[in-house]
């Protein structure tokens, strides 16, 4: 955003706040550590014990596979991109988080909210990770291939494709997809689902703008400016450094004399930094991102710890849609 007039200066300063702003709610999700829990209801000694033993199993894997912690970074691509993908490897039984991007589902099927198929892409994949699906690299001899695979619930198969030819296929028994979408805004028709950085794009625009002015201002306005009496014998050429300019005045009818003057110039009016600081709260205020969570900054007037524990249960439960979804 920086002016061409501009291009002979440094590089101004960037305050990406929609980064700031993603960061601050993935931390704060990132709390909420979601695990299945099994319970029996009125169950015999039988059935409490295999609840039990299933929920063993359940916790060890979700440790195993480090679910938390792909499950941060599955919301991350939300916010980004507006939709994030868990998925469960039908043949190596890995969760995966798949980039936003590699995943297809008929935009007519999602619109009524029941996708039964899936395709997941990968251009340039390696050929050295073909052998986690059994498959050799021998399968082609380049060093990267287009690597696909399909999931069909109503079929009931799962198939790899290699280039666009069919090297697997198994059975697969669920009736629902291997995938779990986390979204940041729940999606109004079809896959679409707007996102932090689609939100915040003006304001983002406008603080770079600002930005800009403020930094090429402080690079070309002098840091100190001397007004000396024209046609003395100190000139400005005597004095000049690379900090300030030094100027001759002549004097105004009735005055004889001048002192030697030194003005500290403003790079630029205050209201310009107002006016980025207003933009910057207002991207928190959109989002719901309070000054405790964005800049572990106590908000004023907040001095007791009820008060504080008060403005995060609030903020908490601003985010209440994000982790149901």
């Amino acid at each position: 955003f920086d002016y061409k007039q501009d291009a002979d200066l440094f590089r101004s300063a960037y305050f990406n706040v929609t980064k700031s702003v993603i960061d601050s709610i993935v931390s704060k999700l990132a709390n909420q550590k979601v695990r299945p829990f099994f319970t029996p209801v009125n169950g015999t000694y039988k059935t409490r014990r295999i609840v039990k033993q299933c929920q063993t199993f359940f916790d060890t894997y979700f440790d195993n596979q480090k679910v938390h912690t792909k499950v941060v970074k599955a919301f991350l691509e939300s916010c980004i991109f507006g939709i994030g993908y868990l998925y469960v490897n039908p043949l190596t039984y890995q969760i995966e988080v798949l980039p936003s991007w590699s995943v297809a589902t008929l935009n007519t099927e999602s619109i009524f909210g029941n996708p039964t198929k899936l395709l997941v892409k990968y251009n340039n994949f390696p050929t050295t990770l073909l052998s986690d699906y059994d498959i050799g690299e021998s399968t082609s001899d380049r060093e990267y291939v287009t690597f696909e695979q399909y999931v069909d619930t109503k079929a009931h198969i799962y198939k790899i494709y290699i280039n666009g030819v069919e090297v697997k296929s198994l059975d697969y028994k669920a009736d629902v997809l291997p995938i779990v979408q986390l979204r940041w805004n729940n999606s109004i028709m079809g896959n679409y689902s707007s996102s932090i950085v689609e939100e915040l794009d003006g304001i983002q625009t406008q603080i770079d703008l600002i930005s800009a002015k403020i930094s090429a201002a402080s690079q070309l306005t002098p840091a100190n400016t001397t007004y000396v009496l024209e046609g003395s014998n100190l000139t400005p050429g005597d004095i000049n450094n690379r900090v300030g300019n030094v100027y001759g005045v002549k004097c105004p009818p009735g005055m004889n004399t001048i002192p030697v003057m030194n003005v500290t110039p403003s790079p630029i009016d205050q209201s310009f930094q107002t006016l980025m600081e207003y933009y910057i709260q207002k991207a928190y205020e959109m989002v719901g991102i309070s000054q405790l969570s964005a800049m572990s900054q106590k908000p004023q007037g907040a001095d007791s710890g009820v008060a504080l524990q008060t403005l995060e249960d609030v903020e908490s439960d601003r985010f209440e849609q994000q982790v149901i979804n």
